[in-house]
């Protein structure tokens, strides 16, 4: 599980995060909305062992991990919207090198490479600079499947995804809360957070100012609201 305690994060010339407390509980799929500069990616950051709070507290399994970024990037896997990777590797190359990266061990490699790459239909063999950009895309996902790790950070993990791209998200997620995973995503349309998402913190100026559940009356019309589609 992973809280947030009070956490500010400074931003240039205002907080990015301001007094945020929340927590997201193995086994559940918790969403981030709000409008733009709400907190919502800095938020992942901070999860993620990328930045560290200005104040406040962040505890992963219970445990103080508020000065150990380390710790947080060994735990946490943050979606990248398309892989940062030599254009001429193939796709299965550049996944081999980017767990090495990442400290994923190497037994059962390949058949973990093969189960992600089942799941997002993503082209190994092919060089890289000769994929379309649904299939880079389909490389971020890939690798962070294949890792596993305890925490998944998902930014807009619906961007640019047609609608098989979006079936193959949710059986995704899906498998990820059977397996009692801890996931945290945000997304730029209402759909994917009323849909796959069994809580959803609405953000304004860094703070969390609701929480909305499945069952709650006209979910997507909420989000879109917190989001700002419909003010």
């Amino acid at each position: 599980m992973l809280e947030f305690i009070d956490v500010f994060l400074e931003g240039e010339l205002r907080p990015r995060i301001t007094r945020c407390s929340f927590e997201a509980r193995p086994g559940e799929i918790l969403g981030l909305v709000g409008p733009s500069r709400a907190g919502k990616t800095s938020i992942l950051e901070i999860a993620a062992g990328l930045a560290s709070p200005s104040r406040g507290r962040v505890l992963l399994g219970g445990v103080d991990v508020t000065r150990r970024p380390r710790q947080r990037l060994q735990a946490a896997g943050l979606l990248d919207e398309r892989p940062l990777a030599p254009d001429e590797l193939t796709g299965a190359r550049w996944l081999d090198l980017a767990l090495d990266l990442d400290g994923a061990p190497r037994r059962d490699r390949r058949a973990q490479i093969e189960r992600a790459q089942r799941r997002f239909n993503a082209p190994l063999e092919p060089v890289i600079a000769t994929l379309s950009q649904g299939g880079q895309r389909a490389l971020a996902p890939t690798r962070l499947w294949a890792r596993a790790p305890q925490l998944y950070l998902l930014d807009c993990p619906d961007a640019s995804l047609d609608g098989e791209g979006l079936r193959r998200l949710h059986r995704a997620l899906d498998a990820l809360r059977e397996a009692r995973a801890t996931v945290i995503l945000t997304a730029r349309a209402p759909h994917l957070a009323a849909t796959a998402c069994d809580r959803v913190l609405c953000l304004e100026e860094g703070q969390v100012v609701a929480t909305l559940t499945r069952e709650a009356p006209d979910l997507a019309a909420q989000i879109a609201a917190a989001q700002g589609w419909t003010r």
